[in-house]
């Protein structure tokens, strides 16, 4: 600590300068000044997108002696009042798209960041969709709508089998709005805080299979442009129906009060069909006879269209215990949506369900593997090219055990490796040798190994079904 002490000896005018100087504060006056320091950009402007009706905001952080000033730049230029370290632009147009920058300075000098995009998306098309059924106890639909951002109103009709569903009722996902009923003693009416929508349903055809909703929305309401989850249709189930027999469809069929779908205040919408649905049974369990973990799923099409091909892909399958991929042994391909493996099924029928068997090879033959399943359509297959030569089958050998109880065939023929090699079969040998339009192709292909490989075939979707009357030919043949 720095201290003063008046000198004992001396002029009287020296003691009186020291003694002021001790009040003035020696020591600060003494101290180092602090030096000037460019400015350096510690957080810059990234690239922003938006909608055109949305803000945007760009912001930077910086420090340096004296404190920095900020200018922002669209295009080259500045923007008048733009001094902050933000800047801020309500209501975006399609004007306003362009590279941004700042310039930050004191004086000693000035840095500038490095321009960033302001992307001002196209609004999307209006668009209804439902998400995937949930067939429980009491059967669920999600609805979607990709919204623009500017619609006052939002109306639907949704087609269902009256064989299988009943009682459909909305529930929103969005906030209410208007006046509802507060049921107490007197019943009153009373305005809800905070705007939303409001939703009229109606049942007067549901008889006929018909549900319709509307929501409008309060003037100062609107949904941000984008999909948004805007309820959930849910049903009863009718006694002892199939849960995918449900043969559900959105519709422009009008239901009272739902009024056409493009005018000037509706949304106009184009509606997405309804999809298929995979439905797990429980977790994978090991065959000791195929040394894979096996797993029936159930895929459902609850649509009252015919779904041409139905790719599943796998995802969740992780590494075992020794750090080793589990993969998906009878994957046929990847997803066309997705880079996971994908098995396929064809023409799947409105209200069909098939019962599938997914197989996974697991290298420590011990760890579990955790499955999940998404389901997307394809317009056509993959057909292999195959050769003409035939391989012989060493072994063909029917059986049935806990984990194929419907019974199986098991195919064992020597490979090469780094070749492929596809069985082929028909329902009866003639078939199989005339190549009749009887004989198809089991996918996936099996790679060789340069060992005897077995192959068991249990129905799809190795192949379309199990064989009828445990009777089914086999030959194998190798890709070209």
């Amino acid at each position: 600590m720095n201290s003063c002490h008046p000198l004992p000896a001396g002029p009287a005018f020296r003691r009186l300068f020291l003694t002021i100087l001790c009040a003035w504060g020696l020591p600060a006056l003494l101290a180092t000044p602090i030096p000037d320091a460019l400015p350096e950009l510690t957080a810059s402007p990234t690239t922003t997108l938006v909608y055109p009706g949305q803000a945007a905001t760009f912001a930077v952080a910086a420090k340096g002696t004296p404190a920095p000033a900020y200018q922002w730049q669209f295009s080259g230029t500045n923007l008048p009042s733009a001094t902050a370290p933000s800047l801020v632009l309500p209501n975006v147009t399609t004007n306003n798209a362009g590279l941004y920058q700042v310039i930050v300075s004191n004086r000693v000098g000035s840095v500038t960041s490095a321009p960033v995009s302001l992307v001002v998306l196209a609004l999307p098309t209006g668009s209804l969709a439902v998400g995937h059924y949930i067939p429980t106890g009491n059967p669920q639909v999600p609805v979607f709508y990709e919204a623009r951002g500017n619609e006052t109103e939002v109306d639907f009709s949704i087609a269902f089998n009256v064989l299988t569903l009943k009682n459909p009722r909305f529930v929103s996902s969005l906030p209410p709005g208007g006046a509802i009923v507060i049921p107490d003693r007197k019943a009153r009416l009373l305005e809800v805080a905070g705007p939303g929508a409001r939703v009229t349903e109606n049942t007067s055809r549901t008889a006929d299979g018909l549900f319709g909703v509307s929501m409008a929305f309060d003037p100062t309401f609107r949904l941000d442009p984008g999909n948004t989850q805007v309820g959930t249709v849910v049903f009863d189930l009718v006694d002892g129906a199939k849960p995918m027999a449900a043969g559900l469809s959105l519709t422009n069929t009008p239901v009272a009060p739902v009024g056409p779908l493009i005018d000037g205040t509706h949304a106009i919408v184009t509606l997405q069909p309804v999809g298929a649905l995979v439905v797990p049974g429980p977790l994978p369990t090991l065959d000791f006879q195929s040394g894979l973990f096996v797993q029936r799923i159930s895929v459902g099409n609850p649509s009252v269209s015919t779904q041409a091909l139905v790719q599943i892909s796998v995802a969740g399958l992780g590494l075992d215990s020794l750090g080793l991929a589990t993969t998906l042994w009878n994957a046929h391909a990847t997803s066309s949506v997705t880079t996971l493996p994908a098995f396929v099924i064809s023409k799947l029928a409105p209200g069909e369900t098939r019962d599938l068997l997914a197989e996974f090879y697991v290298p420590d033959l011990v760890t579990v593997p955790t499955p999940s399943y998404g389901v997307d359509t394809v317009g056509t297959a993959v057909v292999p090219t195959l050769s003409t030569g035939l391989l012989a089958v060493d072994r063909a050998l029917y059986f049935a055990n806990p984990s194929y109880p419907d019974g199986a065939f098991l195919i064992e023929f020597p490979t090469e490796v780094g070749r492929k090699y596809y069985v082929q079969y028909a329902p009866t040998v003639k078939d199989l040798n005339s190549a009749a339009a009887t004989m198809k192709t089991a996918l996936p292909s099996i790679q060789g190994t340069g060992s005897r490989v077995q192959w068991i075939d249990a129905g799809p979707p190795k192949t379309d079904s199990l064989p009828a009357n445990g009777t089914r030919f086999y030959r194998v043949i190798t890709s070209l």
